[in-house]
């Protein structure tokens, strides 16, 4: 069984990216994408095979139209399954539909769910722009889906989507980590925000963290992410929050380990490897009602809390935790919680949908 993982960028170090190298390291595959900067990526994927298609239109607005027309030019022939993951990759379901399965991490948010929430903190005229660019490509992705023989999506909320938006049936399987990764060392009195926090990704919303720190003079905020962006959040930032911007992969799982807990502040988000991460390491985290994914991961009062995105109602959550053995407790609910969401359950669950899509 040979298998096409289509992915139009690997330059960062994201959620998306692992679940691509749980796949590819587990099966027979070939990563195709359009850009790939080994420097701003997961170290591993060096270690993978891959076929960089090009883009010669880098970041334009119309890198998407390149995307879109290059995936269907790809010589896929070989392969018994094509697996793009987000769009524009989903086009290559016009040349081979019948062999297509899309791991769908989320339908586009700027065309549907997040689109008034983006438009938001436009003017008239990037209203205008907004709307114009989208319009097109809202077309291309529904007929694109349209194609796809199968869709496997990541968690209960992404397939309400789904079904919402493009009327399809999608099957559930959640991502899952390398849990012997991590490990729980310490519980400092430091908190952790992790994300990839640009203009792009407005949903994040790291400012509630950092707002949240206002309320806690007696804790520390750590946050990691893009460097540039964080140069706007300094500005509103208390003399407890510090920015590390990137960090390796090694760096990062010793934060889990001796942090007290992750928040984790976004806004309608499809699923949320972080969350997984920092339950594996044996820290609580706190999210908010509204987070989207994250509400199937975490369970309230038990592995973390959900509060309503407010800085004090996060702060109050944090304060929580001041008490030892409501601290321990969660933690050990933690470790439990994380192992349902463990690589080897994916990969198990990957196989079956293979096998049974093959027959």
């Amino acid at each position: 069984m040979k298998i096409a993982i289509l992915y139009p960028r690997l330059a960062q170090l994201g959620g998306v990216e692992r679940i691509i190298i749980s796949l590819a390291k587990n099966f027979n595959s070939v990563i195709f994408t359009g850009y790939y900067e080994p420097s701003k990526a997961y170290e591993v994927f060096k270690e993978l095979n891959i076929i960089e298609y090009g883009h010669a239109l880098g970041n334009t607005k119309l890198h998407n139209y390149e995307g879109i027309l290059k995936s269907v030019l790809l010589d896929l022939e070989d392969f018994d399954f094509i697996m793009p993951h987000v769009f524009p990759n989903t086009s290559v379901s016009l040349k081979c539909g019948e062999r297509t399965i899309w791991y769908c991490h989320s339908p586009l948010p700027t065309i549907y769910d997040l689109k008034p929430y983006f438009l938001s903190f436009y003017g008239t005229l990037g209203k205008s722009f907004f709307l114009a660019t989208h319009f097109f490509l809202e077309i291309f992705d529904r007929m694109f889906v349209k194609n796809i023989a199968k869709i496997v999506c990541n968690s209960n909320i992404t397939r309400e989507r789904i079904k919402r938006i493009y009327g399809r049936e999608a099957e559930v399987v959640y991502p899952g980590i390398d849990i012997k990764r991590f490990e729980r060392k310490d519980f400092e009195n430091k908190l952790l925000c992790i994300g990839r926090f640009s203009s792009a990704d407005i949903n994040k919303r790291p400012l509630l963290a950092i707002k949240a720190m206002k309320f806690l003079p007696d804790k520390t905020l750590y946050i990691t992410g893009n460097d540039s962006y964080q140069y706007k959040l300094m500005k509103e930032a208390p003399s407890n929050v510090k920015f590390l911007g990137r960090v390796c992969d090694k760096t990062l799982r010793e934060l889990y380990a001796r942090c007290l807990a992750v928040i984790f502040p976004s806004f309608n988000e499809d699923f949320g490897m972080i969350p997984i991460e920092a339950m594996a390491s044996g820290k609580p985290v706190v999210a908010c009602y509204d987070g989207g994914g994250v509400c199937e991961t975490i369970v309230d009062e038990k592995t973390g809390f959900l509060t309503d995105p407010k800085p004090e109602s996060i702060a109050r959550a944090i304060r929580r935790l001041d008490d030892e053995n409501l601290l321990r407790e969660m933690s050990e609910n933690c470790l439990q919680r994380a192992k349902m969401f463990s690589e080897e359950n994916f990969i198990k669950e990957m196989k079956r949908v293979f096998k049974e899509f093959n027959n």
